[in-house]
This record gives structure tokens, C-alpha cells and sequence, in this order.
């Protein structure tokens, strides 16, 4: 194999019963020299199960996605589930199973076969092949499957054996080939031995077809349906405003820009050369006109005192964007992109724009506030500063204290915009009692300061689950009277916190474990925090520093799990916990209350514990709250005035809260219910009936195989996981 990993050529290994203990199917040995640790950086790996006993590549060639499904000797129901639980992950790719025991010699499954082909084979519409070994023979079986019902075969599955072990020498190095032909939708299938350089170890004349043939698949390219949040085209024009030339190398340098239609956004970049025919065009920069004679002047890209983006032919991220020999702008006028805030403008009615002073302290006239204050018509003002720093810096803001009294008596929340931060202080969180103060000071600091790396160091050190994706806030309050300052730390109602995030977070897959926490003490405070495009989101009602940090928690008895994925991301997003620091009990039941009290966790329902009471419920249990508010939301209602906490919930019961809160997430709104999806529909309750429809729609919640629903069946905890994260994801 040292051979294909020099080679950088991608391969999937699985263990025959020689290569394991095959009496009590230990891995040991295999998983010394073939586990996770040797595949995980391959180009194709996706997966492992239970430390490379199965795992999975992704492959993509021509217009065609196909997935390779591995698993090894001794394979069970648990493997098998393992197995239809990947394939059904990928359902627009094609599936090809590799087994080492499926295909007997008598062109027959075997019985372990047999239940692959009805778990796995057979409900997923997407698998095509079976390859497979152990027995000493070539065969080929193919069988056609009605995936729709109607009648007619929809799709061809390809099972095969191909083992030489008969052969001296261990099979004299013949190996079966697949080659898929594309142009011509074909499978070409070749046995070769490299040892002999020989084709056919069967002669192909006395038996044809046995180890060279070729198999009818579509192989056309499929079209792919990408979603994204946003694109973003950038147009230069050969509009010119103005050139320099002889700029010094470090050196600012300026053009003016006049004629300016007003109240449109104008757009600008700069297009640096120098006499050895280096060029380079800076980013397109924007500004807003705002009204005739306003004697406004568009910001300066990069902050003051960045005078160019780099060395040679320049950036232009800093003034003028040039830092070589010479430099010319071009520019575009529009009015159809929606405008850019001014640096200056006139008031706007519940809105007021700070500039800062001579200090950098952003100061609000009492004057001002107090208009913007009285004349908003949706309850809340806007301060925006009008900052000539770039992001990432520390803002201070100074507010009259009779003005925050007047916003808290008239319910007006007031929104603070900053460079990368904004803050939300609903009119419950403003400080009251202010007869005595002169003014309340805001601090909003985004800088990886001297405090903020000590908080960081004395809350993460001992807990290596913990890593920081950069991302730091330090908010504090204080109100002052004469030079007295008394800190505020604690808030009646929530504040919300917006935060920009930078290009690599957007786009890192490690987005899913990350969080915003508290950094008050020697471990993390999880915040929450939601992110949606280009920000994140939390809520808080108190002051402190605060950290992006990614969680990455691993159970011993997870690794390696079909459902390790879901598991580990809903445990870094809080929403699920272990048994122990070491283990996650995965095949453990799930009581009626515990699953509760996770789907309130997983949505964060905005409400009160005022539901139904139940008597079997006591006051003071952990899940008595969670109880109340699912209650409240019509998600359950129990029977005879009692819930039945610590019984385990079953199947039935579960889809049916699930699609409730898929209801309130208002993604449920798609799936269908008027077809029994399952053979033995007639068993589920006529309550739960359209519910299990749903869910299976929305993929929520699968069958167990053969078609069957088992509606009265135990839910584990590892599928709880599932549900859950398809759930929140889908």
C-alpha cells in the first residue's frame, strides 16, 4: 500500500477473516496498520466506523459522484445499519459497496448478504454495485429493482464475487479492474495480475464472460443545483479620474474627483504600474454623495496612516493604493446599489450619526438623543459612529444619562453600530436609576489586548477541547458622576451581539463547532451564538469578555460511530451531553423526558415554563422546566394528566414531536402524509400516523429495514443525535 501513498493515488483498504481474529473478530492488528489515522488525509476519505473496521470515500469524475461504502470480516446488524445509514447520507451519489463475504459460489447471496441487500441495497435507490471475496470463484448477479412501485425495473444492482485465492501463490496477483467508460456509459470489468502481466486467470474461451465483461450503467453527467448565500461580481471600467506619476515608493498620493452627481454611490479603484510593466488593480472601494453641498469626503480605504497594500506595484488598500511609480483611478457612478451610510449626513428621524472627538471618544449630544428618542416610530433609535479606524479596534462611547433614563421610561431600545460590532440594548436591559448620574460609558473592544489573551489563557488552558478562532469582544458599562465610575455588570433584559465575520471563518468547515463563551472563570460560559452569512449572533445580560471558540469533544465510545458526526456537532453547540466526560452512551435508550428536554435545548423556544402541570412531573426535576415549555408550545400533552417521564420513548412518539417542531421552524411544510410509506403503517397510532409520513419525508427518521417503521420501538441516543441535526441543518 506504501506504493499507492507515495504515488498520492487514493485507496480504500477492508479486512478479510485473515486478516483479523476471526473467531472473535478482533481488529487489533488490522486497525495497528491500517485504522483511521492511515486514510484520514486521503483526497477520497470521508468517514470511518469504529477506527477503519468500515469507512467511506467520496469520489467525483465527469460530471458523476459516486460513493464507495468499505466494511470488513464479521460485519452485523449494527455495521449493516452503519452502512444504510451512509448510503442514505449521499442519495444523489452512486453507491458501491465493497464487502469482503456477500456473493457465494453459487452465483447466491449469503445469508449476511441477505440482509444487506433488504437493509441497505434495496431502500437506497442510489446503490449499484456490490463487490465482494471470501469465497474462491468469479460470479456476477445482477437484479433488477422497481424502486417506484409501478411494476417496471428501475435500476440494475451489480453484485459480485472475484477471489483467485485458489490459484498457487495466494491468486498469482490477479486482481479485479473497473473502468468506467463514460462517453459510451459503460462498465468495463478486467482481471489482471501485475505478477504475471497477464490478462483472464479463466480461459476465456472455455468459460466467456467470467472475468472480462462489460456492464450498461448511465453515466451521463448530472447537472448540479448549488445554493450559496451571496455572489458578488465587481465590473472595472476604463473611466478615468485621475493620474500620477514619479510617485515615490512609500508615499501617499491623491487625485481629485469633481462633478459628482449628488445623492448616488460612486464606486473607485485603483490601477498601479511601473516601468517594468508590474501592474496590479487595488479592491473596488465606494462611497456616498450625499446631498448638494454637504461637504462630505468619501473614507479613505484602510484606515489613516496605511499608505499603500504592499511593496513593488502596490495594493491599494491604503490612500490612493499605490505604493510604486505611478498610479491612475477609475470610477463608476450608480444609483441602483443600495447606498453606503455617509461619513456625514443630516439627521435622520430615530437615527443619529456620532463622529469622534479629539480623544476617539464618541460623544452623543443630549440634545440629539433625546429628539431621536422621542421622534422613532418603532421603538428603537440608531447610533452609528462614524469611525475612521478600520475593524478590530476599541470604541467609546459616551451617552447622557437623562437620555438612557428617557429611552428605558419610553420603551425604546437603542442599537449602537460600530466598525465590526452591533449592539443591541433592549429597553429592559437600560440601566435605570440614573438620577445620579451624569452619563453612561460603553466600551466595545474587538482587539486581542494584553487582558483579553490573559483571559483566554486562564480560561482554555486546562480544557484542550477548546480552540480559538480568533474572534474576541470585551463590552463593559459604566455610569459616572463627577470622576466616580461604578461599573455595570448585570442587565435586567437580553443584549444582543452582532459581530462581522472575517472571510476565512465564513468559509471554514469548523463552523459548526464553534461558539461564542463567556471568559469569566476557569472554564468557558457557552453563550450560544448563531451564524448566519457573514455575522454572528448572541445574546447576553452581562458584560464581560467574550470569545469564537470551537468546541471539539470526543467520546471514547463514539469514535469511529456512524452518528460521530452529528453527535460531536450538536455536544460543541451544547445541545447534547455525555454520560460521563468519556462517554456518550450512543446505544442507550431515550426516556420521554430526556428527549424533551433535548428538543427544547436544540430550538431555545422564546418562552415562559407556564404549560399544562403533570402530576408525575415533580416541581424540582432537571426536566420539569423543559416539560413545561413543550407543553406550553403544544409539542406534547400527555394522558390522564400524566406524562410517563421516565419511560422510554418510542419511535411514534417521537416523530411526532419532531414534526411540531419542524411546524414551528416551519419546515415541515413540504413533506407529505398522504401516502403509508411503511409496510406495517397499520400498527402505527392513527395520532401519530401523518406524523411519521413527515418525518420520514423530511428525513428525520428512517425505517429499520424490509420496510418496516417499528412505531413502538426504542429511540437511542445516538439517533436522538440525528433527528435532531437534520432537524436544525435541513
Amino acid at each position: 500500500m506504501k506504493v499507492l501513498e507515495d504515488a498520492e493515488i487514493p485507496y480504500g483498504v477492508l479486512a478479510g477473516n485473515h486478516d483479523v481474529g476471526h473467531q472473535d473478530n478482533d481488529y487489533t492488528k488490522f486497525q495497528q496498520y491500517f485504522g483511521e489515522d492511515r486514510f484520514k488525509n486521503n483526497s477520497t476519505f470521508a468517514g470511518s466506523y469504529d477506527n477503519n473496521r468500515g469507512h467511506y470515500d467520496l469520489v467525483s469524475s465527469n460530471g458523476n459522484d459516486f460513493i464507495i461504502v468499505y466494511m470488513g470480516w464479521g460485519l452485523g446488524d449494527t455495521e449493516i445499519d452503519w452502512m444504510n445509514e451512509v448510503v442514505a447520507k449521499y442519495p444523489e451519489r452512486k453507491a458501491i459497496l465493497a464487502l469482503h463475504e456477500y456473493m457465494l459460489v453459487s452465483n447466491n447471496r449469503a445469508p449476511i448478504a441477505d440482509k444487506i441487500f433488504e437493509k441497505v441495497v434495496k431502500p437506497n435507490k442510489n446503490v449499484i454495485a456490490a463487490l465482494s471475496g471470501h469465497y474462491h470463484d468469479a460470479q456476477l448477479k445482477v437484479d433488477e429493482l422497481d424502486d417506484n412501485g409501478d411494476g417496471a425495473p428501475d435500476r440494475k444492482v451489480f453484485q459480485m464475487l472475484a477471489d483467485y485465492q485458489g490459484a498457487p501463490e495466494g491468486g498469482l496477483g490477479y486482481i479485479r479492474l473497473m473502468q468506467f467508460d463514460m462517453k459510451n456509459n459503460k462498465i468495463h470489468m478486467k482481471t489482471y495480475s501485475p505478477y504475471l502481466d497477464d490478462y483472464n486467470f479463466y480461459d476465456p474461451q472455455a468459460q466467456p464472460g467470467k472475468d472480462e465483461f462489460t456492464l450498461d450503467l448511465d453515466l451521463a453527467p448530472k447537472t448540479k443545483q448549488v445554493a450559496t448565500d451571496y455572489i458578488g461580481v465587481n465590473v472595472y471600467t476604463d473611466q478615468l479620474i485621475g493620474s500620477n506619476t514619479k510617485v515615490q515608493s512609500g508615499t501617499q498620493t491623491t487625485v481629485n474627483w469633481t462633478n459628482l452627481i449628488p445623492n448616488t454611490y460612486q464606486q473607485w479603484y485603483t490601477k498601479a504600474e511601473d516601468q517594468n510593466s508590474g501592474s496590479t488593480k487595488s479592491d473596488i472601494w465606494g462611497f456616498y454623495t450625499g446631498a448638494t453641498g454637504d461637504g462630505g469626503h468619501p473614507e479613505v480605504p484602510g484606515g489613516g496612516g496605511n499608505t499603500g497594500g504592499g511593496s513593488g506595484n502596490g495594493g491599494g488598500s491604503g490612500s490612493g493604493g499605490s505604493t510604486n511609480s505611478g498610479n491612475q483611478g477609475t470610477g463608476t457612478t450608480t444609483s441602483s446599489v443600495k447606498p453606503v451610510p455617509p461619513a456625514t449626513t443630516a439627521p435622520v428621524q430615530g437615527e443619529i450619526i456620532l463622529t469622534p472627538s479629539a480623544d476617539g471618544r464618541y460623544q452623543a449630544d443630549l440634545a440629539a438623543l433625546d429628539q431621536a428618542i422621542t421622534e422613532t416610530t418603532n421603538g428603537k433609535i440608531i447610533i452609528r459612529l462614524d469611525y475612521k479606524n478600520t475593524s478590530g479596534t476599541a470604541s467609546v462611547i459616551q451617552l447622557p444619562a437623562a437620555s438612557i433614563q428617557k429611552a428605558k421610561n419610553n420603551n425604546v431600545s437603542i442599537i449602537i453600530v460600530a466598525p465590526d460590532v452591533t449592539l443591541t440594548l433592549s429597553a429592559a436591559s437600560l440601566p435605570d436609576q440614573l438620577q445620579d448620574s451624569d452619563y453612561i460609558v460603553l466600551r466595545m473592544d474587538t482587539t486581542m489586548n494584553a487582558s483579553m489573551q490573559n483571559a483566554i489563557n486562564q480560561t482554555i488552558a486546562n480544557h484542550r477541547e477548546y480552540t480559538l478562532s480568533g474572534l474576541v469582544y470585551t463590552l463593559s458599562m459604566v455610569k459616572v458622576k463627577g470622576k466616580t465610575e461604578t461599573e455595570i455588570h448585570d442587565f435586567k433584559g437580553p443584549i444582543t451581539v452582532e459581530r462581522s465575520l472575517p472571510t476565512v471563518m465564513k468559509n471554514s468547515k469548523n463552523i459548526d463547532y464553534a461558539g461564542v463563551y463567556s471568559l469569566n472563570g476557569s472554564k468557558p460560559e457557552y453563550m450560544g451564538g448563531t451564524f448566519i452569512g457573514d455575522t454572528v449572533t448572541f445574546t447576553t445580560n452581562h458584560f464581560s469578555s467574550f470569545a469564537v471558540l470551537e468546541y471539539h469533544k470526543q467520546f471514547a465510545d463514539v469514535t469511529g460511530s456512524w452518528a460521530e458526526e452529528y453527535i460531536s456537532k450538536l455536544t460543541a453547540k451544547h445541545i447534547i451531553q455525555g454520560m460521563d466526560d468519556n462517554h456518550f452512551g450512543p446505544k442507550l435508550n431515550v426516556t420521554r423526558a430526556d428527549f424533551v428536554t433535548l428538543a427544547v435545548r436544540a430550538l431555545e423556544p422564546d418562552q415562559q415554563a407556564m404549560g399544562d402541570s403533570f402530576s408525575d412531573v415533580p416541581a424540582n426535576a432537571y426536566y420539569a422546566d423543559a416539560i413545561a415549555k413543550a407543553s406550553k408550545l403544544g409539542w406534547i400533552q400527555g394522558n390522564g394528566g400524566e406524562f410517563r417521564p421516565k419511560d422510554t420513548i418510542s419511535r411514534e412518539e417521537a416523530s411526532v414531536i419532531l414534526i411540531k417542531m419542524a411546524d414551528d421552524l416551519r419546515k415541515s411544510s413540504g413533506a407529505t402524509s398522504s401516502q403509508a410509506v411503511f409496510k406495517d403503517m397499520n400498527q402505527v397510532s392513527i395520532w401519530a400516523k401523518e406524523a411519521v409520513s413527515k418525518a420520514n419525508t423530511l428525513g428525520l427518521i428512517h425505517g429499520k429495514g424490509n420496510n418496516v417503521f417499528d412505531p413502538k420501538g426504542s429511540v437511542t441516543r445516538e439517533e436522538v443525535a440525528k433527528m435532531m441535526y437534520v432537524l436544525l441543518h435541513k
